[in-house]
């Protein structure tokens, strides 16, 4: 479903609304095959799906994102393939699973045979491909990556420090581009992924707050912050490794946890500003579509999780915006369409006017940024702990099943979608539990 996008456009563009979306208006694409667009894929790192002020978020201002999603497409219904940072961005320059890249784990390289987006739409589409900021697969800070220019390497690990210079290489690249060829830039941003190193600095500071004055203005706790029930063990044992646990946090050291992310989140938004301001600034802009998403999520608290790696939502949900002043529907948010991250592949392959790889298991998403009520896929893909945990994600429910001791989840996210129930004995959900097991069991048969 298309909902309308509502904003206060004052806090960037000065208008007194909110945008609106006149659903019945016609919609062409108006870029001429002859012309391909550019493309300017944005990532950050570790990123909450609803860490955008834009998503309703009161506790954070993200105006640089904010304003990428009115002249575009959002939607809310985005997955990364894995909620850790090799496995998910394998998938996103592959269009395929981890399972099948090899990378399920940090610090894997793919396959040699299976192609990566770059080299592809160089070989097929004749694009130009260049690269800011964080790879990691395997290394994080590389200043090779096969099929790519690379512009800035970043700085590994730092995102405070690093990230500026990835919006400087790409604003400058962006505004001395003079080429006729086509260009797919990537900026790797590392923010908000500085929380880690703050979670290890802060670990036992829980007796009192460094900045006092921060006491009034911290946010809220999330509704689901309570532990659920009947959880995997594998989940239990990542809960309590990491720094919430280890120092026996109380409920005021959680909410300065929450304040410290979303000011990194600010940061990644600023950097962002920056490359689009060059990007409006080169005259580039009308012929460019910007995709912005990130690699996976962040606990934020929701079940007394941080960092990533979980299947709850909060990890495996991403940010994930489309933009065009000309060539994509704006002021539109998408609340149906399952997006995965394997499906960035074809759609810039769509928009490029290229096949797609063999293989490639993702779906373009042109026809639902053109204005299209099609059907998008029955279910998505999500693998964690290594492939040891396997997540379907269908229209209403979330799946979840381990190797090791059977242990399964089953939520209902239409009428539970903080994941506080699981429904796995429930006699209503039977027939659903084993259509979800039968499409487990099959993804599992054909990768051993």
């Amino acid at each position: 479903m298309i909902q309308p996008f509502k904003l206060d456009r004052r806090r960037f563009i000065g208008a007194a609304s909110s945008a609106t979306l006149a659903l019945n208006a016609p919609f062409s694409f108006a870029i001429a095959d002859s012309t391909p667009p550019n493309f300017l894929l944005i990532l950050t790192d570790q990123h909450h799906a609803e860490a955008l002020s834009c998503a309703g978020n009161a506790s954070l201002q993200t105006p640089a994102l904010d304003a990428l999603a009115l002249r575009g497409t959002q939607f809310t219904q985005a997955y990364c393939t894995s909620p850790l940072c090799s496995p998910s961005r394998s998938s996103l320059f592959t269009g395929r699973m981890p399972s099948e890249t090899g990378v399920i784990r940090n610090g894997r390289a793919i396959h040699p045979n299976i192609p990566t987006l770059g080299p592809w739409l160089q070989s097929e589409a004749s694009y130009q491909s260049f690269y800011a900021g964080k790879w990691h697969i395997p290394h994080s800070a590389t200043a090779s990556i096969p099929g790519y220019t690379i512009l800035t390497p970043g700085i590994n690990g730092h995102g405070q420090l690093g990230d500026g210079s990835v919006s400087e290489a790409c604003a400058g690249f962006l505004l001395h581009y003079k080429s006729n060829e086509p260009f797919f830039l990537t900026a790797s941003l590392t923010q908000p992924h500085d929380i880690c190193q703050w979670l290890r600095l802060n670990t036992h500071n829980q007796a009192e707050l460094r900045y006092p004055s921060l006491a009034e203005s911290l946010p809220p706790l999330p509704a689901n912050f309570s532990i659920p029930l009947e959880e995997p063990q594998a989940v239990t044992q990542l809960r309590h490794s990491n720094e919430p646990a280890v120092g026996k946090w109380e409920d005021l050291h959680w909410r300065y946890y929450l304040w410290s992310y979303y000011r990194m989140v600010e940061m990644a938004d600023a950097e962002i500003g920056r490359i689009l301001d060059a990007l409006e600034g080169s005259g580039l802009a009308e012929n460019t579509v910007v995709l912005f998403t990130a690699d996976h999520g962040e606990g934020c608290a929701h079940h007394q999780m941080v960092r990533k790696s979980s299947p709850y939502e909060e990890s495996v949900k991403v940010p994930f915006l489309v933009s065009n002043p000309t060539h994509i529907r704006q002021q539109a948010v998408n609340t149906e369409r399952l997006v995965s991250g394997l499906d960035l592949f074809p759609t810039l392959c769509d928009f490029a006017g290229c096949k797609t790889p063999e293989g490639v298991m993702g779906q373009s998403l042109r026809p639902w940024l053109e204005g299209s009520d099609k059907t998008g896929p029955e279910s998505i893909l999500i693998e964690s702990f290594e492939g040891q945990g396997l997540s379907i994600r269908s229209h209403s429910c979330k799946y979840t099943t381990f190797v090791e001791g059977q242990e399964e989840q089953l939520f209902d996210l239409q009428i539970d979608p903080g994941e506080t129930r699981n429904q796995i004995h429930e006699p209503g959900f039977a027939a659903m539990l084993a259509s979800l097991r039968r499409q487990a069991e099959a993804w599992r048969q054909r990768n051993h």
